[in-house]
């Protein structure tokens, strides 16, 4: 697995997009409901996946790798197999090349009932599974229902949920209610046991039959380690001991994860690919890649392959945390230069180099500046954004009196324009600049900064601090209700269409700059009235939603009216980490769209969500490029012919001057031809030197691709 992983990973690296959509996630795999050994390593059911840890290897398989879910309560392993439970019940089996798992049973997951971690036992073909209002019995072999009871004894199980299961011989023990219950069961025969649903049938055993404290002295071969992270308040907090040889035993309680090896204990939980854990902001960066900020306050990079090492802005562990959920913040902001703009709630603002690298100046309430504290030395606003011209930041910040504009210099410099705000709280931000060199700011007006509190849209005209001594003055220039007077909780600059986006957790809506009001659409097939946290925009105009549990949205057009949208979702099933998105952003250059979630990351690379405007001109960063080249056709899907026009047309000729093959119009998405290594008939062509030629309006490219059999 971990050199196929490696393999994969070289691939990337290589030859980037050989896919047209490829799903990738980035998780926190905590915390840990159940553990178990598997080939010389372990593996654990976490809410951010499964997670398979070895001395050389280190993976988590989520819904990307067929799982359909990423939060998973038990694991269980033989010689031959491991199946996995999910929160909700649906069963998944490991696949014997351990590329990705295999479902073998939907049918618990409509139930809305979740399972109780660790709450399984198995014999041969059966499987008992525990969930908080049953307890379900699943033949493996056949991979059906067999049935499910909701009493034992008089007790409901709704009432009092299973708390553990074990087998013992033939007998099912079930503790409930602080006493265990026993029955006998011919397991061979389940389905002909009549009175398997007769809740009489059970009888009370003695507690001390079943272990029911959660956890377990750390005993490692006879001895018992006395390491104090193993111990809370002197008890054990360790629940699974893992031996997987003579020399290794992994320990693991709900957030941790050791390696005890040579008689040394290591703590081995984090990941190394990613660290970030949950995530609540993510944004883009101008030249490509992207930034996210962490609940507990670290961010990092990333351009689609791995993630940087974490920023931190500040020495001590103070973080947004909850005020990064309840008032929905976007607060990250990033300069072309790298400079990174960052809002700490009630504490300041931090501008950073080199994507957060470097500190660079911190603003703090106490400094003497123009900013406004809601309460004394507490400073708070909701979002920031990069002034329209690149030369530094805005943000708005919360006073009683209603809230002041601010800008923010690279080096350190602050302006305010005072009280503007009707309401006491700024929401999120854009600006632009109109045909006289002004700034026009859009800023989501609030009650208070609670992402759910009443607002609105308040539009500025404001000169240029370049233009005004240094100094920012702005004027109102209208205040607008949304249809559900509810503040908005994100925006996006449609500037190709000369539109403002914006969504409240219920509703979008939108402004055009020459109209007075804000409207919504009237048609959105296919949205299912979700609680939206998040918007952006893609290349083709197309708007993305983030929402708290139907995943993410992508809006078209269905005409030339932005008053007819259709949706199209992507959740757990299409490869999505989770189907909560705290935030999203669409990244333009490399054609990724990023979700942020409670337990990491997920990345959708896709040719359409790639902008190649400047492609083929005089201002182009890259030249038009085939690769990989040589081209192997039993060794890679495609050769890409990059950085091209999408009104161009893509032609491959052989040696003699024949055309092979011919691209245009939507094969070109994202800049980009991807030909197979085959001609027009269906077969690989010979092996051999071969041109290429892209044609446009105004240029013409040659190059040649090498094809080896």
């Amino acid at each position: 697995m971990h050199i196929l992983k490696i393999f994969v990973l070289i691939l990337l690296l290589n030859i980037p997009s050989l896919a047209r959509d490829v799903w990738n996630t980035y998780s926190s795999p905590f915390p840990i409901r159940s553990a178990t050994t598997y080939k010389n390593g372990v593996i654990l059911a976490t809410d951010g996946g499964i997670r398979f840890k070895g001395l050389v290897f280190d993976d988590v398989f989520t819904a990307k790798d067929g799982l359909e879910t990423s939060s998973f309560y038990s694991i269980m392993s033989t010689d031959s197999d491991v199946v996995a439970i999910s929160e909700y019940g649906l069963i998944a089996k490991m696949k014997l090349d351990f590329s990705g798992w295999k479902i073998l049973n939907r049918s618990y997951v409509e139930n809305g009932d979740k399972a109780v971690p660790d709450g399984w036992a198995r014999k041969g073909d059966i499987l008992v599974i525990a969930f908080e209002k049953r307890l379900a019995f699943f033949n493996m072999r056949d991979s059906l229902s067999v049935l499910t009871i909701d009493r034992i004894s008089n007790i409901s199980l709704s009432v009092f949920p299973p708390e553990k299961i074990e087998i013992h011989g033939d007998s099912l023990y079930v503790a409930l209610n602080g006493k265990a219950y026993v029955r006998v069961l011919n397991w061979s025969e389940l389905t002909k046991d009549k009175h398997l649903i007769d809740p009489e049938a059970w009888t009370e055993a003695p507690a001390s039959n079943m272990v029911l404290d959660p956890t377990i002295p750390p005993v490692v071969n006879g001895t018992e380690l006395k390491n104090s992270d193993l111990y809370h308040d002197g008890k054990s907090i360790v629940k699974w001991i893992l031996p997987v040889s003579g020399d290794e035993v992994y320990l693991a309680s709900s957030e941790n994860l050791w390696l005890y090896t040579k008689g040394k204990l290591k703590e081995v939980s984090e990941m190394k690919d990613y660290k970030l854990g949950e995530v609540y902001e993510i944004t883009k960066v101008p030249d490509g890649g992207v930034l996210a900020a962490s609940v507990d306050g670290p961010f990092a990079f990333s351009a689609g392959v791995d993630w940087s090492a974490n920023f931190t802005v500040w020495d001590l562990p103070i973080s947004n945390k909850d005020e990064a959920y309840g008032n929905r913040l976007k607060t990250l902001s990033v300069l072309p230069n790298h400079y990174v703009f960052y809002h700490l709630w009630g504490q300041g603002f931090f501008i950073t180099r080199e994507l957060g690298t470097w500190r660079h100046y911190y603003h703090s309430p106490g400094m003497g500046s123009c900013m406004d504290t809601i309460v004394n030395n507490y400073i708070t606003t909701a979002a920031t954004t990069v002034a329209p011209d690149s030369s530094g930041f805005l943000s708005t910040t919360a006073s009683k009196k209603g809230y002041s504009l601010v800008y923010f210099s690279p080096e350190g410099d602050i302006s305010c324009a005072k009280q503007m705000g009707e309401y006491s709280s700024g929401g999120p931000m854009q600006a632009r600049i109109d045909e006289d060199g002004n700034w026009i700011v859009y800023v989501g007006s609030r009650v208070n900064g609670n992402a759910y509190a009443s607002g609105g849209v308040d539009m500025y005209k404001c000169t240029p601090p370049s233009r005004n001594g240094g100094r920012l003055a702005c004027e109102l220039i209208k205040r607008m209700k949304t249809s559900d007077n509810k503040t908005p909780v994100d925006m996006v600059l449609d500037e190709k269409h000369e539109m403002l986006w914006f969504v409240t957790t219920a509703k979008i809506g939108y402004l055009d700059y020459d109209q007075d009001s804000l409207e919504s659409p009237h048609s959105i097939k296919g949205l299912q009235s979700p609680e939206i946290t998040s918007l952006d925009l893609d290349v083709r105009g197309n708007l993305w939603i983030g929402t708290t549990s139907q995943g993410a949205y992508r809006l078209s057009r269905t005409g030339n009216s932005f008053d007819s949208l259709t949706a199209a979702r992507y959740t757990t099933k299409n490869g999505m980490l989770e189907d909560d998105v705290a935030d999203l952003a669409i990244d333009p250059v490399y054609g990724i769209a990023w979700f942020a979630h409670a337990n990491g990351i997920t990345s959708y690379k896709r040719n359409d969500l790639r902008g190649n405007s400047s492609f083929m001109t005089d201002s182009a960063k890259a030249d038009v490029k085939a690769y990989p080249n040589p081209f192997r056709v039993f060794q890679h899907v495609y050769v890409t012919i990059d950085n091209i026009d999408e009104n161009a047309t893509v032609s491959i000729f052989n040696r003699g001057g024949s055309l092979v093959r011919f691209f245009r119009n939507e094969q070109l998405l994202g800049g980009k031809a991807e030909w197979d290594g085959k001609g027009a008939d269906g077969k690989y062509v010979a092996p051999g030197v071969y041109q290429y030629v892209v044609k446009s309006s105004k240029k013409k490219k040659k190059g040649k691709i090498i094809v080896i059999h």
